[in-house]
């Protein structure tokens, strides 16, 4: 498996360390072989999710999708942790939501257009 294939180090890092009690040790290597697992669970869940897309001739995977092929893989135990997790992010994309910086930029120069006094200049 190629290193660009694998989960980025810092991320399984942090999982581990969430994980743990604070007085565990984990081994580079056991750190390794956990970022190989989950690379290969990935590409599993995904592989079996886009076989339910090719059969339905779908060219989007969906998060449904995903729920399809955990159920299919027989994981699941992973079903509801990942449906409160997918609540969750959408939960924080809705209030977190901004527009985007054009936008944003075209409202913010609306709004000093509107505040300055006719004339365009501010006055003193």
């Amino acid at each position: 498996m190629a290193d660009a294939d694998r989960l980025p180090m810092a991320n399984v890092n942090r999982i581990v360390s969430n994980t743990l009690p604070r007085d565990s040790a984990v081994a580079k290597e056991a750190r390794v072989a956990i970022s190989a697992c989950a690379t290969v669970f990935v590409h599993y869940i995904t592989e079996l999710a886009v076989q339910q897309c090719d059969k339905r001739k779908k060219v989007t995977l969906q998060s449904e999708d995903i729920l399809e092929a955990i159920r299919e893989a027989e994981f699941t135990e992973f079903e509801e942790p990942l449906k409160e997790a997918l609540a969750a992010f959408r939960q924080s994309n809705v209030t977190a939501k901004k527009p985007p910086a054009k936008k944003q930029k075209l409202n913010d120069s609306l709004n000093d257009d509107a505040e300055a006094p006719a004339g365009g200049t501010p006055s003193q």
